[in-house]
């Protein structure tokens, strides 16, 4: 019944049965990880491989393992490598490596503790090791190191915005924002930090969080999000504040990763990956210049977001992702004549490749980013008839045979 319950959660539909399909109910990776960090916390245990292996609540629960699971006692510090993402970022000429950051702005209910709120963000800084990364720069390039939890790091700054007309609070709030995000320092951080605005009483208080993206994710967010949520009522009540087990260290992730493809984990994947590289450039009118873009936006409305999300992924026995690229490929097929084009696919990163890591409320940038060429192999059939369910199983295998997926 408890797996069933995070499943409704998560998944936000009001009930799950024994034998429903996670995915068929709109999961997918993300999600999977949510429904591992719930269910770690109410002491039961699985990876997000599991699910994706046992799909129904049913098949699920037969795989929980329950008790407690520690992965790490306390906090690290310490060299840690580079992964991939962060060395293509720094690696990349850019005119302020400073700067390259994720925020979240929150709405407070009720009048905010300044107090607690810097007891609770302190508490984050010491239970997530990768906020207080630092990275230097010598002839030999960038390094990165994981200091010991400091003292004190106030990283909250409180702004009494009292008495201002509304217009006058968006443009401090705005100044003081943009003061936040050029304020990072890679050498020597924190790189996180905090603005609260108060305008009195009958007027909500906001708070607004900024990390650089070096230490953070998407998933980094809910993570903290959560965690600032208990710690600051914990605070508020005079606890000691507890965050619970940790996960896997992102120094320890780093340094297993960085150990994996020295000892030829990955090896047997570099044909893929050449292949994979070698796809056409995609044919079609020059931009007339490296900047020029156009963005269009188009919103689904309530009855085509639920078909995407439940309906396609039932219909076509696969996930939403595969139904989205499938799209995409034949579309950019339709547009260049081509039957081949390649793409570039971002992953939240945080596969099973190592044994014994659990990195589903760890903090940290995992992102990956790999290419897929995908083959259209009629991409002049664009009408009604147009066999959607061939071309979306051609898609789905194409996309179970890059390696890792």
């Amino acid at each position: 019944r408890r797996v069933a319950r995070v499943w409704a959660e998560v998944l936000g539909v009001p009930e799950v049965g024994a034998d429903d399909n996670f995915f068929h109910l709109g999961g997918d990776s993300i999600l999977s990880m949510q429904v591992v960090s719930r269910l770690r916390r109410e002491g039961l245990h699985l990876a997000t491989r599991d699910l994706f292996a046992h799909q129904t609540v049913a098949a699920l629960a037969a795989v929980v393992r329950t008790g407690p699971q520690r992965t790490g006692d306390g906090p690290v510090s310490g060299e840690v490598p580079l992964t991939p993402i962060q060395q293509w970022f720094l690696t990349t000429p850019r005119a302020a490596h400073h700067h390259f950051n994720q925020s979240l702005l929150l709405e407070l209910d009720g009048t905010p503790d300044p107090a607690a709120l810097e007891t609770a963000l302190a508490a984050l800084l010491h239970h997530h090791d990768a906020l207080r990364m630092r990275f230097t720069r010598n002839a030999d390039g960038w390094r990165q190191f994981n200091p010991p939890p400091a003292e004190r790091q106030d990283v909250l700054v409180h702004h009494h915005l009292t008495g201002l007309p509304p217009e006058r609070v968006h443009a401090v709030m705005e100044r003081a924002a943009d003061a936040l995000h050029a304020g990072f320092d890679l050498e020597h951080g924190p790189l996180l930090a905090a603005g609260l605005f108060t305008s009195g009483p009958g007027r909500p208080a906001f708070l607004l969080l900024v990390a650089h993206h070096l230490v953070v994710d998407a998933v980094s967010w809910r993570i903290l999000q959560d965690d600032l949520e208990s710690a600051y009522h914990q605070a508020v009540r005079g606890e000691p504040v507890d965050l619970g087990e940790r996960t896997t260290s992102y120094r320890d992730w780093a340094r297993g990763l960085a150990a994996h493809v020295a000892g030829g984990g990955l090896d047997h994947e570099v044909p893929h990956w050449e292949e994979a590289v070698t796809a056409e450039p995609l044919p079609g009118p020059a931009l007339p210049d490296p900047g020029a873009s156009h963005m269009l936006t188009v919103e689904l409305d309530e009855e085509d977001t639920e078909a995407l999300l439940r309906s396609a992924p039932t219909a076509y026995r696969t996930r939403v992702n595969d139904v989205l690229l499938a799209a995409l490929a034949l579309a950019l097929a339709r547009w260049t004549g081509g039957k081949r084009v390649r793409l570039d696919l971002e992953s939240h990163g945080r596969e099973d490749l190592l044994d014994g890591v659990d990195l589903s409320r760890t903090v940290g940038w995992f992102t990956t980013v790999h290419p897929v060429a995908l083959s259209v192999d009629t991409p002049d059939d664009l009408g009604p008839g147009r066999d959607w369910r061939a071309l979306v199983k051609s898609v789905r295998r194409q996309l179970r045979a890059v390696p890792g997926n």
